[in-house]
């Protein structure tokens, strides 16, 4: 089992051959986050685009997370709460990729968690992008420990109490590394006791594409 969950931050319609890896290789992942717009988007009319991938993916039996942005508690609740409806009724996902996730108020989280549940989340990952509160990991399916760039893990310390969760529940996100050192930041992610996903993309949306060392792992005719 592993933690990994691909960030697939692009369209079907623009990226479609990283879509098709994604569905040939994505059973051997935790899921793939889909974001339509920062979120499922405005609009109560679903991309009829995405809806076509969403049933591809569920054909094969891969879990579609929807991105719902916590803005790191300072968003309000009922916008929360509308993305949570959103993905559900338009997309048909109730899977639910947590960003931006606060590392402060403990009670503010676990009642979210705990509703989101209640309301038929089955699968719940958190991304602080930082080693959060002890309590955080232990309330999500997955939770993000780290979310940078290639110099900063390098230098990433582990706390000691985050030995005690299990690997399949903790994720690291890595951007910027050249595709030769792939390999390299997957075996330093093992050491570290989590699962990882890393892509030589950077700037404001590294998860653009998909990482290169995975789209050269399939060829198609």
């Amino acid at each position: 089992m592993t933690a990994e969950i691909v960030p697939g931050y692009f369209h079907p319609l623009t990226a479609s051959s990283d879509w098709r890896i994604v569905e040939h290789l994505g059973t051997a992942w935790a899921g793939v986050v889909v974001n339509v717009a920062d979120g499922p988007g405005s609009s109560r009319t679903p991309d009829v685009e995405y809806v076509g991938q969403l049933r591809r993916l569920a054909e094969r039996g891969i879990r579609a997370l929807g991105y719902v942005d916590l803005g790191y508690g300072a968003r309000p609740e009922d916008d929360i709460w509308i993305d949570v409806a959103r993905w559900r009724q338009a997309y048909g996902i109730s899977d639910l990729f947590l960003d931006r996730f606060p590392v402060v108020g403990e009670e503010f989280t676990r009642g979210l968690i705990v509703s989101m549940r209640a309301a038929g989340a089955g699968f719940i990952a958190a991304n602080p992008g930082v080693h959060p509160l002890r309590p955080t990991p232990e309330l999500c399916d997955v939770c993000v420990t780290f979310e940078g760039d290639w110099t900063a893990y390098r230098s990433l310390q582990v706390p000691a109490w985050i030995r005690n969760i299990s690997a399949v529940r903790l994720l690291h996100l890595v951007y910027g590394v050249p595709v030769q050192h792939h390999g390299a930041v997957r075996r330093m992610a093992a050491g570290r006791g989590a699962s990882v996903y890393v892509t030589e993309l950077d700037g404001a949306n590294p998860w653009r594409r998909l990482s290169g060392s995975l789209a050269t792992s399939m060829s198609f005719q």
